[in-house]
């Protein structure tokens, strides 16, 4: 590979896409980790209100990127929905199934 190609728009484009999906995951797993020490009542409203804080800071940043960084659009924002839609539905599945468990927990917890 040539440095032309780690230097060009829609590289970079497509590296900062997967970097911001890539931290908007870590966040939402801390986000989770985090829900799962609470009770069950307020889990659903940490996951829910880390979602609505997450898409709002996305949003924030893909702003600053797409005026302030010399990225491609295209390869920014094709990159970024796809990464970012991969990563929610994988998020959901895994909120789904803790929060499983969290109610089952608070099932055997309350039956002793």
């Amino acid at each position: 590979m040539d440095a032309d190609f780690w230097s060009s728009g829609e590289t970079i484009g497509i590296l900062y896409a997967l970097a911001l999906s890539a931290l908007l995951v870590v966040t939402g797993y801390v986000t989770g980790v985090i829900a799962e020490r609470r009770e069950v009542e307020s889990f659903l409203a940490i996951v829910i209100g880390g979602m609505f804080v997450r898409l709002v800071i996305a949003l924030v940043l893909v702003w600053f990127l797409m005026s302030q960084v010399q990225v491609d659009p295209m390869s920014f924002c094709l990159t970024f929905f796809i990464s970012y839609f991969i990563f929610m539905m994988t998020e959901i599945f895994y909120v789904n199934y803790r929060y499983g468990v969290v109610v089952q927990k608070r099932r055997t917890t309350i039956r002793k």
